[in-house]
């Protein structure tokens, strides 16, 4: 055993000069490599290897600097685009100084000749540090989604280039859609369809149904979670305003109707956290009751 330790040793001394100068060069180069690794490990893990939180008080880009990668990203990874929108919630701000949070993302949109990209896709990257959400669509699609928006009143897209900023900043096309979208979101969306409004109705009547016949406490969070969504999406539309999916839901109905908004969390966080059900059917049954109510019988739908 000891031999055979020593035997690498021995076969260096019986390398020559130009040999072991070249050996001991590798040797160097593959302790800079581990160094580095090191130094790596060192930033993101403690001493026993538990991964460290980051504080994202101390990892921030301003606006500026969120404008500039999405501008580089943009002539990088998109170079035959004839434009893009750079948005997101950190851009809506306006003041270029202000800091956003590490993970923070830009919403972006870009746009082609339909030749150069005949199928439009959706792309999540993670680009310079900054998540990126883009939209990648040509001339035709883009103005396919925005109307498919304004029938829905769903209004994801045009958001992000409502208060984007154009890059090239003088492309006329880009200018002439988002003072398009500007317009069609002051204006609102289109009055919800009969259809559409039963359908929601009954989604809503199925989700409070779910709530009241089960026992177990998941699937009582599963309808307050569908309920939540549904309930806040449906008295948007039927009011024509506008909607989204998400988070944004609530947003919209938050900028609607403030003081509906508070009592609707204030419902829901009570129903999530202690199983309190008479207040959310109470409310829900408010927000129904003058667009015809709940939906328990009646409805057909073809397939």
């Amino acid at each position: 055993m000891e031999e055979h330790c020593l035997s690498p040793l021995r076969k260096i001394q019986n390398l020559s000069p130009e040999q072991k100068a070249v050996f001991f060069q590798i040797i160097k180069a593959a302790d800079k490599v581990c160094e580095k690794d090191k130094n790596l490990f060192a930033q993101h893990f403690d001493p026993n290897g538990t991964p460290k939180i980051v504080d994202p008080s101390k990892e921030h880009m301003t606006r500026h600097e969120y404008i500039q990668i999405g501008q580089d990203y943009l002539n990088k990874k998109h170079l035959n685009a004839i434009l893009g929108f750079i948005g997101g919630s950190i851009i809506r701000q306006k003041n270029n100084n202000i800091s956003g949070l590490y993970l923070s993302d830009l919403d972006m949109i870009t746009v082609y000749h339909p030749e150069d990209l005949p199928t439009p896709y959706k792309e999540n990257i993670a680009y310079k540090k900054c998540p990126i959400d883009a939209y990648c669509e040509n001339t035709e699609s883009l103005i396919a989604r925005l109307d498919k928006e304004t029938q829905e009143g769903h209004c994801e897209t045009m958001m992000i280039i409502a208060d984007s900023v154009l890059y090239p900043q003088n492309n006329s096309f880009g200018k002439k859609i988002r003072d398009e979208v500007q317009a069609k979101l002051a204006e609102g969306p289109l009055k919800i369809t009969e259809a559409k409004e039963e359908e929601l109705r009954l989604a809503i009547t199925n989700s409070l149904a779910d709530l009241q016949g089960s026992n177990r406490k998941i699937f009582q969070y599963i309808a307050l979670a569908n309920l939540m969504e549904s309930l806040a999406d449906f008295y948007l539309r039927v009011n024509r305003k506008w909607s989204g999916e998400g988070k944004k839901i609530f947003q919209f109905l938050e900028m609607n109707y403030p003081e509906l908004a508070v009592k609707y969390e204030t419902v829901f966080k009570k129903a999530f956290e202690n199983g309190e059900e008479t207040e959310v059917l109470a409310l829900a049954d408010q927000m129904l009751s003058p667009h015809k109510g709940f939906l328990w019988s009646g409805y057909q739908k073809e397939l």
